[in-house]
């Protein structure tokens, strides 16, 4: 029994022997697996932790990359002398737009985007439309254009609500159109977006003049058809309708040929007209269109040579420009320059503005130069832009002309090169015709550099300090 009872108290010990063999077989198989997932849990681990390094090091290289061709680009601008192209618009500063002819105006929208004015294929008439970097705005008309007259224009203005207004002729008569801000034609103006004139005579091909809307959305228009003398200077209310209460029946005497008009913030007008081929002026009118006999003399005011442009100051005195011919009688024989003149809110002459009232810059180098545009950056300085040339009268290549004064008529010499600018277009006739200051300050100069080709509208911005 003994012996029986210790066999099989044997067995027993054996198989919890065994039983615990298992368990711990069991227990280090277990572990084993959690270790070899642990080690498989590690290796991903590792190879996350690699590709996210090599992620970082892609991206920290991409950012370096971008900021250092931000700092490059920074560098060059913040190395760039005032008056230089701007490499950010266009192409290398200049937009040379196809299928166009001759620019006359500019605006600058409050979005920064840029309208033309001027002509097109077929002496058509029409504005074209571009982004702020120079491209042309595709949203507006037909491909950043909108052709709408059967002449080409000659002026442009905004509106408070944005809409556009030009000036043009068209079937012989004076044009004022109106757009909607996508380019289409704002059928509440006028009849169907346009208002005609045929009273004042016959109006085609290319007219001088001006469009300005006032404060309260009515619109002056000042126009001259300079191949047969006839002119117009009217007030339209806001449905393009004439504006009795202006002049007689909507329409006011102009004493002299219309080049541009200004605005004043008394709410006068001024009108820049030449007079003869080497003199002009500028005419002041009360808001009612009546000429404003307390200015000047008997309301007009002389200028140096023809007026061209003008530019309005906040104390209603302006700067007008134009050209100086020295040897008048004897064109060709001594050089022209840019002229300009401050006057005074009574007319008289500011005798503290450049040498005794005026200012006169030739180029160096070229006998012709002259001035069709001047407006005012912020700080007060005076830009003027048009065309200088080797030879006068202009035979051959012309450039771009700019030029900068410090507000008491001073060339600025931190502008180009002793405050004086050009740019040339290869042997082609170049020429600006408008400014406009940007909100970030650059001169954006809107003219012609495609000579006799389809490239006519030139757009250039200079960078200005």
């Amino acid at each position: 029994m003994e012996g029986d009872f210790a066999q099989s108290h044997d067995i027993q010990k054996g198989a919890t022997t065994n039983k615990s063999l298992r368990d711990l077989i069991y227990k280090q198989e277990n572990v084993m697996n959690k270790v070899a997932v642990l080690n498989d849990s590690l290796a991903q681990r590792q190879e996350i932790t690699l590709r996210a390094g090599r992620l970082r090091s892609v991206v920290i290289d991409r950012i370096t990359l971008v900021i250092g061709a931000a700092f490059l680009c920074s560098s060059t601008l913040l190395m760039a002398q005032a008056g230089s192209l701007d490499p950010t618009f266009g192409n290398g500063g200049i937009v040379a737009t196809e299928n166009t002819n001759h620019t006359v105006a500019t605006a600058i929208q409050s979005d920064g985007k840029i309208l033309v004015a001027g002509s097109f294929p077929n002496n058509q008439g029409g504005v074209a439309r571009y982004k702020i970097n120079g491209n042309l705005d595709s949203s507006f008309g037909n491909g950043g254009f909108s052709v709408i007259s059967g002449n080409p224009a000659f002026g442009i203005a905004i509106q408070s609500d944005e809409k556009i207004v030009i000036g043009a002729a068209g079937n012989l008569r004076l044009l004022v159109i109106r757009l909607n801000t996508n380019g289409s034609l704002d059928t509440t103006f006028g009849s169907g977006g346009i208002a005609s004139f045929r009273q004042f005579g016959l109006f085609y091909n290319q007219l001088t003049g001006g469009v300005v809307v006032q404060p309260n959305g009515d619109i002056l228009v000042a126009a001259l058809n300079p191949a047969n003398g006839n002119r117009a200077f009217v007030r339209l209310l806001t449905n393009g309708q004439l504006d009795s209460t202006f002049g007689t029946g909507g329409a006011a005497g102009l004493i002299a040929s219309p080049q541009t008009l200004a605005l004043l913030p008394s709410g006068k007008i001024l009108v820049a007209s030449s007079l003869a081929l080497t003199s002009g002026g500028v005419t002041r009118y009360n808001s009612n269109g009546s000429l404003d006999t307390t200015f000047g003399v008997s309301g007009q005011s002389p200028s140096l040579g023809p007026a061209s442009a003008i530019v309005p100051l906040s104390n209603d005195q302006f700067i007008v420009a134009g050209t100086l011919d020295s040897a008048a009688p004897l064109r060709g024989t001594a050089p022209q320059g840019f002229a300009l003149v401050r006057c005074n809110a009574n007319g008289t002459i500011d005798t503290t503005f450049g040498t005794l009232g005026g200012a006169v810059t030739p180029f160096p180098g070229n006998a012709y130069a002259a001035a069709f545009a001047v407006t005012v950056q912020s700080n007060g300085d005076i830009v003027a832009a048009g065309q200088t040339a080797v030879n006068n009268p202009v035979s051959g290549p012309s450039s771009f002309a700019l030029a900068r004064y410090t507000a008491n008529g001073r060339l600025d010499t931190t502008f180009g090169t002793s405050g004086l600018v050009t740019t040339a277009f290869g042997n082609n006739s170049a020429f600006v015709s408008a400014l406009a200051i940007q909100a970030d300050g650059k001169i954006l100069a809107v003219g012609n550099g495609g000579g006799d080709t389809d490239d006519g509208f030139t757009l250039a911005r200079y960078l200005a300090q």
